[in-house]
């Protein structure tokens, strides 16, 4: 028998069930466990929680029998930790490439009006809205750019919403925002494909955003952050821009460099999608968590 656990928790109960049935078991690693309660604000870095949790972190990791690591990144941080090199596969995420590419005769028309109704630069940011993503950060940026000009749009795309209305409206830009948290992630790429840029702005974080994938797969030129999650994707000036995390004038640059230069735009995106299209092969992905669970049962 073999278990696939999804980060610590799944490879924890795991761990228990293999006990009474004796079944092998996979940690598959999307994530940190400490680090990311921390991000989230479930603890903060000084209770004293910390060293037990991060205790039964490494004890999770020793008592898998493989771990799969998102990431190239990630692999190598589990061989730094002492790991054997053979016990550790790569297998990245993978997104659907062909359902984010958005051809242009499959735009929904009536969206992109309502999106853009004079034709405005469209920026926007999907996914998770806990603080460490940089959403705030955004938001700063984005209230400086609208200072100097009316043509421009920001999508905010997942949820919760309600604090980031509170914040726009306090900022006086909540009729530059878009707040999206009543469409289902299966038309986040129509949003995509009618945006002009997408935002990977987390501020810390040791693993590739889940959103990243899906912003290269659908062809949007990225903006991101300049951290280990996120650099170790996006080649600065190659297939995206990279600014310092939190550093709101080098995010304000990069916008104001990019939103008017559809030409860069579309070789920022084209680079993205050449990438995603090398890095995320779903055959090879599929073909090394099937070595994985091979080499398990035997």
């Amino acid at each position: 028998a073999l278990i696939d656990g999804h980060l610590h928790e799944g490879a924890f109960l795991g761990i228990l069930a293999g006990l009474l049935t004796g079944a092998k078991v996979i940690y598959n690693a999307h994530g940190t466990f400490v680090p990311e309660l921390v991000a989230t604000g479930a603890i903060t870095e000084s209770s004293w929680l910390i060293k037990p949790l991060s205790r039964f972190e490494r004890w999770i990791e020793r008592r898998a029998d493989r771990i799969v690591a998102q990431s190239l990144l990630r692999r190598d941080e589990f061989v730094a930790a002492g790991h054997r090199p053979d016990k550790i596969a790569v297998v990245e995420d993978v997104p659907e490439l062909d359902a984010f590419l958005v051809t242009d005769d499959r735009v929904d028309r009536e969206l992109e009006h309502r999106l853009r109704p004079n034709n405005e630069k469209l920026l926007i940011y999907s996914g998770g809205m806990e603080e460490y993503q940089g959403v705030d950060f955004l938001l700063a940026a984005f209230r400086q750019v609208v200072r100097k000009r009316n043509d421009i749009r920001l999508v905010l795309f997942g949820r919760p919403l309600p604090p980031y209305r509170a914040m726009a409206e306090e900022m006086g830009i909540a009729d530059r925002l878009i707040f999206v948290d009543d469409e289902p992630f299966a038309r986040l790429p129509q949003y995509l494909k009618i945006c002009d840029i997408g935002f990977a702005l987390r501020l810390y974080g040791e693993n590739v955003p889940g959103k990243l994938p899906v912003y290269l797969a659908s062809g949007i030129a990225v903006i991101g952050t300049d951290i280990k999650g996120i650099s170790t994707v996006v080649a600065d000036g190659e297939n995206g821009l990279l600014v310092p995390p939190g550093d709101t004038s080098a995010l304000v640059a990069a916008i104001e460099s990019l939103v008017d230069r559809p030409g860069e735009i579309a070789r920022l995106g084209g680079a993205g999608r050449k990438e995603a299209l090398r890095r995320y092969d779903p055959k090879a992905a599929y073909s090394e968590l099937a070595r994985v669970y091979r080499e398990l049962l035997k």
